[in-house]
């Protein structure tokens, strides 16, 4: 077989229950860790600080979506692809990341002008290093997913995160400079590249720029196309507010964003890189691709929709407990990011089925419907402000984004659109009802939520989303078939243990 291959036969629900189950106890670690990582990070520094990397982040945040071509996706999808094509991708994509690198280095004294910081400069300069780093381990972790090896990938993951946050909680305490942000993800990338290189055992050889060499960059180019116009989508709103709000409003802008999308994002990819390999190998089989994407999204929404319900009721509570009292303004803002956040679990996993079958060009109109419905958004909303921004986001989210995104992908494929509504109509009831006792729960509380009441809470959530969640036959019939899956895969752990 060629380099990064598995066997196709092997592919089938024991490797997605694996999968799912290796990566989703990798990412309740991440999750955790991401959450203690913002409460700490935000205790120690000030808005100020996240503000000044949140003027930055935009122009890093386009390099480092295009730096890759889309090629390390587009490796993942594609049935078979040779040594010497991977190593032809390699050398691409190392090229295009040092001249976008150093265009960015070289813009950095324009965005000081730009926003009025000079400070800007060295943490611009400083970025554009770690975008090349990065770049060094697109192609090894591409074989890495092509052969399926998720519980390296999740054990990497996992140091990365955790030796990240231990150094830059260490450098927010001893320094108390904002550079601890900037630490935070070179230490993540640091061990990233290094244990993804030791695990893929894969070096450059001759390359070769024949064969599916050409398929791949003509995929690659759909998605860096679909990339950069989301790039608009998430940072066109941070560099308006940023420049006509401030430092301060952004910070908390910034940080109310990142609480609550980053995490949901933090699921998303790690199980992307699970789903799409097995998906872009069930495409012959309509039914069996639709049943394991179905399974799989009914499991994200069950697991994150009463939690998101949650801590939007309680935002101010839960920034002022959490963060302190200087945060507490960003509670607003949150609330509406996490009325969006209830359908983005699921919207964000459209790419997921426009990578496995190959729809480059639906991946641009995709990047085309989601950059227009943002810029008009902010648009519409940046005179209030960053709350008047995260109002218009959920506005056109649910009008345009949402129907949108389902009709464009339900089009042509196993999965149509029909399927995206049968699927989301019982969440929304369960989610409905846990709201409603939630806001009950609120008005009943005469004191300040605690961490106690939180978790108490946070308990009452799923006990009413659950029961009104399996009135609905086929989710009922999901949950009692994973279950037997992963019960049965315990039962084997045991006794080879025993």
């Amino acid at each position: 077989m060629s380099a990064g291959e598995f066997d196709p036969r092997n592919t089938g629900r024991s490797h997605a229950t694996k999968g799912v189950l290796i990566t989703g106890i990798a990412q309740a670690w991440r999750l955790g860790l991401g959450f203690l990582s913002g409460i700490v990070l935000a205790r120690l520094l000030t808005p100020s600080d996240f503000g000044l990397l949140g003027m930055v982040a935009p122009a890093v945040a386009l390099v480092a979506m295009v730096q890759d071509l889309g090629i390390g996706q587009a490796v993942v999808q594609r049935p078979t692809v040779t040594r010497a094509q991977i190593s032809a991708l390699f050398f691409v994509t190392l090229s295009a990341s040092f001249v976008l690198a150093g265009s960015l280095a070289l813009a950095a004294p324009l965005l000081a002008d730009f926003y009025g910081d000079q400070r800007i400069v060295e943490i611009t300069i400083a970025f554009a290093g770690l975008l090349v780093l990065w770049t060094l381990q697109a192609q090894p972790a591409a074989i890495l997913a092509r052969r399926m090896q998720f519980m390296t990938i999740s054990i990497i993951d996992i140091t990365a995160a955790t030796v990240g946050f231990a150094v830059a909680a260490w450098v927010a305490y001893v320094y108390e400079t904002y550079w601890a942000l900037y630490v935070h993800m070179l230490v993540i990338a640091l061990i990233n590249v290094s244990g993804i290189w030791i695990a893929s055992r894969w070096f450059p050889s001759r390359p070769s720029f024949e064969g599916a060499f050409k398929e791949i960059m003509g995929l690659g180019a759909g998605i860096s196309g679909s990339a950069i116009l989301i790039y608009l989508s998430q940072n066109v709103d941070k560099i308006l507010i940023g420049k006509l709000h401030g430092q301060e409003v952004l910070g908390l802008y910034d940080r109310a964003y990142k609480l609550l999308l980053l995490p949901l994002n933090q699921v998303n990819a790690p199980l992307g890189r699970v789903i799409v390999p097995l998906l872009s190998r069930l495409i012959s089989n309509g039914e069996r691709y639709r049943n394991a994407y179905l399974e799989v999204v009914t499991l994200m929404l069950t697991v994150t929709q009463p939690g998101i319900l949650l801590v939007v009721i309680f935002a101010e509570d839960l920034f002022r407990v959490l963060l302190g009292p200087q945060w507490v303004a960003a509670a607003p803002i949150f609330q509406w990011l996490g009325l969006c956040a209830l359908h983005q679990v699921m919207t964000a996993t459209m790419g997921w089925l426009l990578f496995s079958q190959g729809r480059g060009g639906d991946l641009f109109k995709m990047g085309v419907l989601e950059s227009t419905v943002a810029v008009a958004s902010i648009l519409a909303g940046l005179y209030w402000g960053a709350i008047g921004v995260a109002m218009a986001f959920f506005i056109g989210d649910y009008l345009v984004r949402l129907p949108g995104a389902w009709l464009l992908v339900g089009r042509i494929g196993p999965i149509r659109t029909r399927d995206f509504v049968r699927a989301a109509l019982p969440h929304m009831g369960a989610t409905l009802a846990a709201a409603a006792i939630l806001l009950v729960a609120q008005q009943s509380l005469h004191t300040t939520v605690g961490v106690v009441e939180f978790l108490g809470l946070l308990f009452l959530s799923y006990l009413v989303y659950m029961p009104v969640l399996m009135i609905s036959r086929t989710k009922r019939q999901i949950f009692e078939k994973n279950l037997q899956t992963a019960l049965s895969a315990v039962r084997r752990v045991l006794h080879r243990t025993a």
